[in-house]
C-alpha cells in the first residue's frame, strides 16, 4: 500500500512536472514570438523615419536650388512690369511672359512617396502620435502652400486671357504676386523642413 501511494505520488509530481515544461514551454515561445514581432516592428519604423529623412532632405535641396531660382525670375517680373513691353501679335507675348523664366518654373517636383508609404502600411501604429500628426502637417504645409502656388503659376501661362495685350500687365501683376508668395514658402518650408530633419534623427537616436 505505502508502495502504491509512493508511486502514486511520483506519477503525479511527474505529470505535474512536465505539464509545467510544457506551460513554460508554450509560454517561452509565445514571449520569444512577441519580442520577434516587436524587434521587427521597430526594424520597420527605423526604416519608415529613415526614407522619410531622405524624401525631407531631398525635398529641402530641392527649394535650396529653387529659391534663388524663382527669386531671379521674381526680379524679372517687376522689371518687365516697370516698362511693359507691346504686342500685336499673342504668340509673341506668350513667348515674352514665358521668358521670364529661362529655365521653366521648376526643374524637378517635390517628393511625397515615403510619407504615402507610411500612412498606408500599418507601421505607423508603432509610432508616436506626435511624430506622425506633425508629419501629416509638414506634408500638408508641402501641399497647400509650394504645391498649390506652383500650380496657380502654371495656370498663368496656358490661360487665353495671359496672351491677350490688354492683361498683359495683370498678368505680370499676378505673377510677381505668386512669386513674392513662393518665395516666402519656400524660406519657411526650408526651416520647417531642416527642424523635422532634427526632430527624425533624435528619434533615430534613441
Amino acid at each position: 500500500m505505502l508502495f502504491k501511494t509512493k508511486k502514486a505520488r511520483a506519477n503525479i509530481i511527474k505529470v505535474l512536472f512536465e505539464s509545467g515544461l510544457i506551460v513554460f514551454s508554450v509560454l517561452l515561445a509565445l514571449f520569444l514570438s512577441e519580442m520577434h514581432s516587436q524587434v521587427k516592428k521597430d526594424q520597420e519604423k527605423v526604416r519608415a523615419l529613415q526614407l522619410i529623412k531622405a524624401e525631407l532632405t531631398t525635398n529641402k535641396a530641392l527649394l535650396e536650388q529653387w529659391r534663388p531660382y524663382h527669386q531671379q525670375v521674381l526680379a524679372n517680373v517687376e522689371s518687365a512690369i516697370t516698362k511693359p513691353p507691346e504686342f500685336l501679335d499673342s504668340s509673341k507675348q506668350r513667348a515674352f511672359i514665358l521668358s521670364q523664366m529661362p529655365n521653366g518654373l521648376v526643374q524637378d517636383m517635390l517628393r511625397n512617396s515615403a510619407w504615402d508609404a507610411l500612412k498606408q502600411s500599418g507601421i505607423s501604429s508603432n509610432m508616436r502620435i506626435e511624430t506622425i500628426s506633425a508629419l501629416n502637417t509638414l506634408y500638408r504645409f508641402q501641399t497647400l502652400s509650394i504645391e498649390a502656388t506652383l500650380t496657380r503659376l502654371g495656370d498663368i501661362f496656358y490661360s487665353r486671357e495671359s496672351v491677350r495685350e490688354a492683361y498683359l500687365l495683370e498678368t505680370l501683376y499676378l505673377m510677381r504676386n505668386l512669386l513674392q508668395e513662393l518665395t516666402a514658402q519656400e524660406e519657411f518650408m526650408i526651416i520647417n523642413y531642416q527642424n523635422a530633419i532634427k526632430d527624425i534623427d533624435k528619434l533615430l537616436a534613441e
